[in-house]
């Protein structure tokens, strides 16, 4: 553990603003007090990224995770322009670009779960690295069904079957969201934060 002084501390950040994000998007259905939610989403968003600096200090795959993170958050807010100003609410390349910020989402789940996994293993936690190796293997078929539906949903006929997945990707989603937090918690209290 003392190899990893700054990633309990990090960890323990996500852990916490992945809570405050998930009360944050329930309250964001309340009329007045959506616009609180709104900016403790927004705390809770820096506050995640902030840990994930941290743990970034001391294990390298989760600070390139950082640097997707702001990527895929950039290639989201492009999607939803270009869907947006869409006259039917989707296009292609608001498609293309989603599809691609859920890859990259995919791949700071992927770096986190297995590299904090790792350096857990380095000295034991083997509970909490396997709930690591879960996690990010949860959320690889997700976004696989999610990628799946985003482009169905383009192709006539085909856009129900795609709509009826993308709900299973939601599910599955949540699902995988509820196993990363159960990660986050087990790894930050196995560093000692």
């Amino acid at each position: 553990m003392s190899n990893y002084p700054n990633s309990g501390k990090g960890l323990k950040n996500m852990f916490i603003a992945s809570i405050g994000a998930i009360v944050c998007t329930v309250l964001l259905v309340i009329p007045i007090v959506n616009i609180i939610a709104a900016v403790a989403t927004l705390v809770f968003t820096i506050l995640s990224l902030v840990g994930l600096w941290t743990v970034g200090k001391d294990i390298p795959e989760c600070k390139m995770a950082f640097w997707f993170t702001i990527l895929s958050s950039v290639l989201s807010g492009i999607a939803n322009t270009a869907n947006n100003s869409s006259v039917t609410g989707t296009s292609v390349i608001g498609t293309l670009l989603s599809v691609a910020g859920s890859v990259l989402s995919l791949a700071v789940t992927y770096y986190v779960c297995t590299s904090v996994a790792a350096a857990l293993r380095t000295f034991g936690a083997e509970e909490a690295a396997a709930s690591g190796d879960k996690a990010w293997k949860i959320m690889l078929w997700t976004t696989i069904a999610s990628v799946v539906a985003s482009i169905l949903c383009l192709i006539p006929i085909l856009n129900i079957i795609g709509a009826l997945l993308a709900v299973v990707a939601v599910i599955a989603g949540i699902v995988g969201l509820v196993f990363y937090m159960i990660f986050l918690n087990k790894a930050y209290k196995a560093f000692g934060a």
